[in-house]
C-alpha cells in the first residue's frame, strides 16, 4: 500500500498538554520531527519572558502543583469544561509558573512591584553606576521616570528575539523533514525561500535591536530612532531614510541600500515559495504515469488497463489541490 503509516505519539501525563498544543496546528507525519518534544521547554520559556513576575509565577506554579498533587481526585471524573482544560494542561501551567518565577527574578519584579534581592549597582547620591547588577535588570530602573516605557520596550524586544529564534529553529526542523523524505525540491523552493523571507524581515529586525542597544545615543546627542517606524518605512517608503529631512531616522550609514536589498530578497522569495512546487509535483506525477504506461505496454496490457492506470493516476494527484495547498502554506507563512 502507498498509504501513509499512522504516526504513533507516545506521551506521558507531563508532555500530554504540550503535545496537544502542537497537535492543534497539525499532527506530525510518519518519520517527521515531533515539535512537541521541544515545546516542553520553549513554550514555558517564552511565556516566562512575556509574563515574568516572581509573585504571579509563584501563584501559577502553586496552582499547577496543586492539580498535580491531587490527580486522584480529578482522574476519571466528569469535570466542568474550564476545570477539564486546566487539569489537562496542569503541567503546562506548572512549568509556565516556574519559568515565570525565574524570569521574574531577572526582571526583579514581584506582583508588579520592584525588588532588590541582589542589590543595586547604582549610586543614588552621585547618580552614577558603580558596578553592573549582580543578577538581572538593574533595580534602579524601577524608580526611573520612564520605567514603564523602558520595561515595555525591553520585554517586547526580548520576546521578539526569542520568538524569532524559535521560529527560525522551526524552519530548520522542516529542513530535517525534507531531507528525511529526500524531498529536495522543498529544500530549494520551500526551506530556502522561507529562510530568506523570514531573515530579510525579522532577522534584520533583530540586528536593529542589538545595534540600537550597542550605540550610546545619549553621548551622541541624538534620540534613538524608533524600530517600529524604521520597519514600517522600510516597506512603505523605501529609500526615504537616506533623505536629509529624515536624518533622525537613520541608524547607520548605508541603511537605505541594505533595506532595498532585503526588500528585493523578500519579494523574490514569495513567488519562489508559491509557484515552483505545484508545477514540479505535476511534472513528477506525469513522469511516473508515463513510466507506468510504458511498463503496461511492455507487458502487453490492453487499452482498458492503460486507461485504468491513467484514471488512477489522475485520482492520486490534482494540480489544483496541490496549488491551493501551497498557496495556503505561503499565505500562512507570509
Amino acid at each position: 500500500t502507498k498509504a501513509t503509516p499512522p504516526t504513533p505519539l507516545p506521551v506521558d501525563k507531563m508532555v500530554y498538554g504540550f503535545q496537544a498544543l502542537v497537535n492543534t496546528y497539525g499532527t506530525p507525519r510518519y518519520r517527521e520531527v515531533n515539535a512537541g518534544a521541544f515545546a516542553v521547554i520553549l513554550f514555558p520559556f517564552l511565556f516566562g519572558i512575556m509574563f515574568g513576575d516572581l509573585g504571579h509565577g509563584t501563584l501559577l506554579m502553586l496552582f499547577g502543583l496543586s492539580m498535580i498533587r491531587n490527580e486522584a481526585s480529578f482522574e476519571g471524573k466528569k469535570l466542568d469544561d474550564l476545570v477539564e482544560m486546566c487539569y489537562g494542561g496542569r503541567y503546562v501551567i506548572f512549568l509556565n509558573g516556574c519559568f515565570g518565577m525565574y524570569v521574574g527574578l531577572i526582571y526583579n519584579e514581584a506582583f508588579a512591584c520592584p525588588m532588590s534581592i541582589w542589590g543595586s549597582g547604582y549610586d543614588w547620591d552621585k547618580e552614577t553606576i558603580i558596578h553592573p547588577p549582580i543578577f538581572g535588570v538593574e533595580p534602579a530602573w524601577h524608580h526611573a521616570t520612564n520605567k514603564i516605557s523602558f520595561f515595555n520596550s525591553f520585554k517586547m524586544k526580548i520576546s521578539i528575539i526569542v520568538g524569532v529564534l524559535q521560529m527560525t529553529f522551526g524552519i530548520f526542523l522542516s529542513l530535517l523533514n525534507h531531507l528525511e523524505y529526500r524531498n529536495y525540491k522543498k529544500v530549494v523552493f520551500q526551506f530556502l525561500p522561507e529562510l530568506g523571507f523570514f531573515g530579510s524581515i525579522f532577522g534584520y529586525l533583530i540586528f536593529l535591536i542589538f545595534y540600537k542597544w550597542s550605540v550610546p545615543w545619549v553621548e551622541l546627542g541624538k534620540p534613538a530612532p524608533s524600530l517600529l517606524t524604521t520597519l514600517i518605512n522600510m516597506f512603505m517608503s523605501p529609500g526615504a531614510v537616506a533623505l536629509p529631512e529624515n536624518a533622525e531616522l537613520l541608524l547607520f550609514q548605508g541603511q537605505a541600500d541594505v533595506e532595498a536589498v532585503l526588500i528585493l530578497v523578500a519579494l523574490v522569495c514569495v513567488p519562489l515559495l508559491l509557484f515552483p512546487i505545484p508545477f514540479l509535483e505535476s511534472c513528477e506525477h506525469e513522469a511516473a504515469l508515463k513510466k507506468k504506461l510504458a511498463y503496461k505496454a511492455l507487458e502487453g496490457g490492453s487499452a482498458h488497463e492503460e486507461a485504468a492506470v491513467h484514471e488512477e493516476g489522475e485520482h492520486e494527484f490534482s494540480f489544483g489541490d496541490a496549488f491551493v495547498h501551497q498557496a495556503i502554506h505561503t499565505i500562512e507563512f507570509v
